[in-house]
Order: C-alpha cells, then sequence, then structure tokens
C-alpha cells in the first residue's frame, strides 16, 4: 500500500511551506524559553523543523511513517560542519 504521503513527498514544502515556517517559529521559540537541548519530531515529514533546529544548535531526532519524506528529509538536513547529529526512521 503507497501511503498517501509518499505520493506528494517532493511537492510537499511547496504547499505547505508558509504555514509550517510560521508554525516552526513558535516551536523553536518554545524549545529555546524551556531551555531544551534534545528534540525528537515526530512526523517530520520533509525535515524543515528539524533544519531549523540544526541550526539553533539542538540535538534533533526526525520520524516518519513516509519513506519519501524521509528520503526528503535528509536531502533537506544534510550534515554541515558544527550541526548536531540527526536520525531518521520510519515505521
Amino acid at each position: 500500500m503507497k501511503l498517501p504521503y509518499n505520493i506528494f513527498a517532493a511537492y510537499y514544502d511547496t504547499i505547505t511551506r508558509s504555514a509550517q515556517d510560521d508554525r516552526n517559529k513558535v516551536i523553536l521559540s518554545i524549545a529555546k524559553n524551556e531551555g531544551f537541548k534534545s528534540i525528537c519530531d515526530f512526523a517530520c515529514g520533509t525535515g524543515l523543523l528539524i533544519k531549523l533546529f540544526q541550526g539553533n544548535n539542538l540535538n534533533v531526532c526526525g520520524c516518519d511513517l513516509s519513506d519519501k519524506m524521509i528520503e526528503v528529509a535528509r536531502q533537506n538536513t544534510l550534515i554541515q560542519d558544527g550541526l548536531k547529529t540527526f536520525i531518521f526512521c520510519n515505521g
């Protein structure tokens, strides 16, 4: 069975980006205010929230049921110097 998100994973960011950006800024603000050092993003989708957390020096774990969303998330969050480690899983 194909998961619905596997079908449109490549277009997901284009469709939902503006709503995600606003939501992600709020989530990051809460994480910083609470002093979080590590975050697990369940249903991480294409990894936009993970990328934001990485850029703010937080350890991040991303999980999603969709193999295609995980694939896009890995592309969106390539490890760069100084960013914390992240792990993607599915299922």
